[in-house]
């Protein structure tokens, strides 16, 4: 629990910064998948033999698809439990509520979904860190959360 009386909201550079952190982790994560189909398939001769013939193995695209769904459940699990991504934690900022409490899966969720809402005109509702005094973005807003340091 964060204390809510006196909090320092987190601008927007430190945020843009965690999500570099968080980027640099995620493309390490993809990469290793890549590996993976890279091996499995037979290397450079079996990537060529796919773009040639158009046809991709159906377990790659489930795969892809698992990662996908992986990566949300983990983002959503670490901002909803945690109080944050890697990146953010890294930092020392937290996600927290009006009461300062972590803003648990239905808040993270919430929180997931506003953040394709503020990036839907020009990522405008995303810019808004920037221009406020809490410091919050389109989907803190409407999640009502805070991002601060602990």
């Amino acid at each position: 629990m964060v204390s809510m009386k006196n909090p320092h909201y987190s601008g927007f550079w430190i945020r843009v910064l965690a999500l570099v952190f968080d980027g640099l982790l995620g493309s390490v994560i993809f990469w290793l998948f890549g590996l993976l189909v890279y091996s499995s398939v037979g290397g450079m001769e079996g990537l060529m033999m796919m773009a040639m013939t158009g046809s991709v193995p159906a377990w790659i695209s489930y795969l892809q698809w698992a990662l996908s769904i992986a990566v949300i459940a983990v983002v959503i699990y670490m901002e909803g439990i945690l109080g944050g991504t890697p990146g953010k934690l890294l930092l020392g900022l937290r996600i927290v509520n009006e009461k300062g409490d972590h803003i648990g899966i239905p808040g993270a969720i919430l929180r997931y979904i506003g953040k394709f809402v503020a990036g839907i005109i020009l990522g405008i509702g995303l810019l808004m860190v920037a221009f406020n005094v809490k410091k919050q973005g389109l989907h803190d807003k409407i999640a009502g959360t805070y991002v601060v340091y602990t």
